[in-house]
Formats: structure tokens, sequence, C-alpha cells
């Protein structure tokens, strides 16, 4: 094999493999411009299923009364708050029980 040769196979191997990346590249170049048709394609499905939902929901019955909304909620604000509570004790606990005695450079 000539130098000739060499240098011939070195620069067809270069001009391919500049080639499948520039075409890749181009490829994922026209897949992110397709990005700005999502929010339109996700408002169509959103829609539909909110129709869909809507339909269901007639079918399934009367909504309930506003006074048990109303239970559920303080229900629900309670149990919050007791969650919220048991957290902050806990942290405070923790940070109660942990004492440092001695700090030693070894």
């Amino acid at each position: 094999m000539t130098l000739a040769e060499i240098f011939t196979k070195a620069v067809m191997h270069t001009i391919l493999g500049m080639g499948v990346v520039f075409s890749v590249l181009i490829f994922i170049s026209f897949i992110i411009s397709l990005f700005k048709y999502l929010p339109g394609l996700l408002e169509q499905r959103v829609a539909q299923k909110t129709g869909f939902e809507a339909i269901k929901n007639e079918e399934r019955g009367p909504k309930p009364t506003q006074e048990s909304s109303e239970r559920i909620d303080s229900i629900l604000v309670a149990v919050i708050t007791a969650a919220v509570c048991a957290c902050v004790s806990q942290e405070t606990d923790i940070a109660d029980s942990y004492v440092v005695r001695s700090i030693r450079r070894s």
C-alpha cells in the first residue's frame, strides 16, 4: 500500500464520519424544531380529556352538597395541620438530641 492510497482512505473515512455526524445533527435539529407544535397538541388532548371527564361526571350522579364539602375541607385541614406539627416536632427532637462533645483533629 502506498502512501497515496493510505491518505485517500483516511480522507474518505474522515468525510464519511463527518457526513454521518452532520446528518444526525440535522435530524436532531429537525426534531427540536417540531417541539413548537407540542403545546397545541397537548392542549387538544387536555380539552378532549376534560370533555370525557365532564361526560363521566354527569353519568355518576349529583354532586355533593355544600355542607359535606365544607366538612371534608375541615377534615383535610386538620389532617394536614397534624402532619405538619408531627414533622416539625420530629425535626426539633433530632436537632435537640444531637450534641457535639469535642472536636479532634486527626
